[in-house]
This record gives C-alpha cells, structure tokens and sequence, in this order.
C-alpha cells in the first residue's frame, strides 16, 4: 500500500520522470519530471465502460500560501487532496469527470487560445515564428489549458513566470510573458474575462540589447572554424556567415527554393518570421559551397542528419562546437553574425534600406504609403550588396585586405531580429 505524501518527503524528493501514489487519497498521484514534482492526477475508471483514464488536477503547489484548490489551477498537497476527493464523490454518483470538464472546456484557457490562433492571428502570419510561440504556450501553461480563463489570476501568472525563472530560464519566462499578453488582452477585448492579468504583472528580466560585431580577424577565424565542422556543419556555418539569414531559415532551406544558375533562393514564407517569401541573391562564393553539397535521398532538404533525409537537429551542440573551433574570442552568439553583415555592408557603403531589405526587415523609408507604392525590391542592389559582403569575407579568408579593423554601426544603428 502506497504510504501517505508529505510536503516534506515531496520536497526532499530528488528529480525525474515517475509518479509517486498517495496512500491517503485512492487514485491520487504525484508526476515528477526532471525538473522536481510538477503535477497532480487522479486515475479512475469511468462511468459506465469502466476504462482506466487519468484526468490532470493542476500543478504542484509547496509554498506556504497555497491559493484556493480549483481544479486545474496550483495546488498544495491538501488543496490536491481535496480536488481529488470532489472528484472521486463525481464518480462515485455516476458522473465522468472527464466527460463534466469537456463540456466545460469552451470556456477554458485552452479553448481561448484555440479561439485566439483562429480568429486573430491573421493566415499570413501563421509562420514558423508564431507556431513556435503558441508551443511555448501549450509547453509552460499546460496546466492551465483545461482551466476556467476567467479564474487565471496575477498571481498565477506570477507563479507561472517564476517557476520558469527556478528552472534557469528568465528570458524564456519573459518570452512566455510577450506572448501571453495579446492571447489575454484578446480575451479581454471580446468581453471574455474581466480584466488582462499579464498587465499587473512585470516582465521577469530586463533584457540588454546586444551590439557585438565581429572584427575582420574574428570572421577569419569563424570561416576557418566552419571548415573543420564537417558536414553538413561547415556548409551551414558558411552560408549563415555569407547571407546573413536567420538560422531557422537556412535550417529549411531546400534544394526546390533554390536556383544555382541564377543564384537566387526563394525562402517560403512559412519559413520566414515576417510570413512573406524572401528573395535572397545568392553570392558565387555561396553558390560554390552549395554545389558541393550532395543531395540527400528522400528529402527535398539542403541540410539534412547525415544520411537520414531528416532535418538537422543539435543547434546547442553545433553552437558550442564551432565557438570551440573558433579558439578564445569574445562570448558569441549566432544572431551576431547578421548584425556583423548589417555593420560590414553599412562600412562597405550599402544604403540602409538595402541593408533590411537584405536581413528580410521591413526598410523604414518604405513603411505607410510608401510601401504600398513602392513595390520595388531592389533586387540588383541586394545582389550588390551580397556580393561584396562574399567578396569582403573571402579576401579575409584569403589574408587580404584590412584584417583586424572592426565593423562599426552606421549612425542611427540597425533593428535586428
């Protein structure tokens, strides 16, 4: 017989995935995952069929000022107990629980949300970017999804956000925040909930803008790194340094999109965080490392896992193997490669909205009626533009030109994202 829990055996319970029976409660169990004690669930067998079923109670609660136990909310090992009782008396009277929540469930978070992607974010923004926003949703707000809207709080907002702090993620925790703010300001304007609880809520970390630009001597060192990677490492490195596109992007990027003859790719817009398809002119040095690249069978996929004909995966260990690779510089991050393009081709004299238009930004000289008339790309002059940032990187590489120098910021800097 399964022994009764304690706060303190729940506390000094190491991390991992299991789940643990509370003997005071039948059917009561805690889940563990690597992260610590995370939720509650009651297994039952339903009404009727007499099928096993498990039916999600809310989240693990072990601070001293546990909120009211509601179902799907946080919940301390009383107010766990409790909820578990409430619906094992449902049972007990013939009533599924599973069945009560359904019907239930359209005014649930998780049917807002549902509602939200259906009806306010437009198709054309439904890209790579905002799916992987509404993951970040159903990933950390999980407990809240078959949760009355109407009863999240501030402070369950707060405690969520924390929680993702205590695991040694605050700017996750900020993303959750951002993206959390119009699924509830939404809710709001359709007279769904009260009031927006993310308003009285302050961001979890203040974030600093990065300005790290490679010097001439660190792109050299960078291209030389990428060359000891192996495939399809290196050439992926290599064609993030010369186009400067985002790494999502050049992980989609395939063999379809792509004309070698002309040197041109088309990035599809499900791939692109603008959802608009993005013309990128390809420089000969990229068109030279791609035709060595060897087609993967069965996939359309430029870079692929090795012989399998799935996309690559691994960005942690691809980040980490070529800072090593690349020797002791600065801390670095991926992202700065594209704002080193923005500031090389900047100094090299490419004008500004050139430069967006190239990093697939929306040029600020081009917004309002400007950019609804104005329906040139200025393809010739991104094609320059590309080509001698290539040119520039392969003098490096070849130990030419001014080696060492650093990149600066045109005046009025430049928005990367």
């Amino acid at each position: 017989m399964a022994k009764e829990l304690t706060v303190r055996t729940i506390k000094a319970l190491p991390p991992g995935r299991r789940e643990i029976a509370d003997g005071a409660v039948t059917g009561l169990y805690l889940y563990l995952d690597n992260d610590g004690p995370r939720s509650w669930a009651l297994r039952y067998r339903r009404p009727g069929t007499g099928k096993s079923t498990r039916l999600s109670l809310g989240t693990v609660y072990l601070g001293d000022d546990a909120p009211e136990p509601t179902l799907g909310g946080a919940l301390g090992l009383a107010g766990a107990r409790a909820i578990a009782r409430e619906q094992r008396d449902l049972i007990a009277r013939g009533i599924d629980p599973q069945a009560a929540k359904s019907e239930a469930r359209r005014d649930t978070f998780g049917a807002v949300l549902d509602a939200y992607y259906e009806v306010a974010v437009p198709l054309k923004s439904r890209n790579k970017s905002a799916e992987t926003k509404r993951q970040w949703i159903e990933k950390d707000c999980a407990e809240w999804m078959d949760r009355p809207i109407r009863d999240i709080a501030p402070r369950d907002v707060r405690a969520l956000l924390n929680r993702i702090v205590a695991r040694g993620s605050p700017v996750q925790a900020d993303n959750v925040r951002g993206v959390l703010s119009p699924v509830f300001q939404w809710a709001w304007k359709q007279e769904i909930i009260a009031e927006n609880p993310i308003a009285r809520v302050d961001r979890p970390v203040t974030r600093q803008s990065r300005d790290r630009v490679h010097t001439d001597d660190e792109l050299r060192a960078l291209w030389r790194a990428a060359e000891t990677l192996g495939d399809p490492w290196s050439a992926f490195a290599k064609v993030l340094v010369l186009t400067g596109q985002r790494l999502g992007a050049v992980e989609l990027m395939r063999w379809d999109d792509i004309d070698l003859d002309a040197g041109t790719w088309t990035a599809p817009a499900e791939t692109m965080k603008g959802g608009e398809a993005h013309v990128v002119p390809l420089a000969p040095a990229v068109v030279e490392v791609l035709r060595a690249i060897e087609p993967t069978p069965g996939t359309d996929l430029v870079f692929t896992g090795g012989r399998k004909a799935a996309r690559i995966n691994g960005r942690s260990r691809f980040r980490q193997r070529w800072r090593d690779a690349a020797g002791d510089m600065p801390a670095w991050t991926i992202h700065d490669l594209r704002r080193t393009l923005a500031s090389g081709l900047a100094r090299l004299g490419v004008d500004l909205h050139v430069i967006e238009l190239v990093l697939d930004h929306r040029p600020r000289a081009l917004s309002g009626v400007a950019g609804i008339y104005n329906r040139h790309k200025f393809e010739a002059e991104q094609r320059h533009a590309l080509n001698l940032w290539a040119d520039h990187v392969m003098r490096l590489v070849e130990k030419k030109g001014d080696a060492g120098s650093v990149i600066h910021f045109p005046v009025g800097g430049i928005a990367h994202t």
